[in-house]
């Protein structure tokens, strides 16, 4: 793990939609910033958007990982973080 880069939580739980245009700005972020970010935690509720998350992790070759709750999440990440450090 590059000491400049952290684990990164995404609450998405407030998002109604995930349409063309929100694929593409996410595609274009993720490629600028990905370097930033070890690991990736995304909260939402919406369960297929779970399977979307796994496939991105795949597609993009990075540590995705879709919760429901953000507690949750937060573990992951630090558990990532301790992780990286050992």
């Amino acid at each position: 793990m590059p000491s400049e880069s952290v684990p990164l939580l995404v609450d998405a739980t407030r998002m109604t939609g995930y349409d063309v245009d929100a694929r593409e700005r996410f595609i274009v972020w993720n490629r600028q910033h990905k370097s930033q970010f070890f690991a990736v935690a995304i909260v939402t509720g919406h369960l297929r958007w779970h399977m979307v998350i796994r496939a991105m992790a795949l597609a993009s070759s990075q540590k995705l990982c879709p919760f429901t709750d953000r507690a949750t999440a937060l573990n992951w990440c630090a558990a990532q973080r301790d992780a990286a450090r050992a």
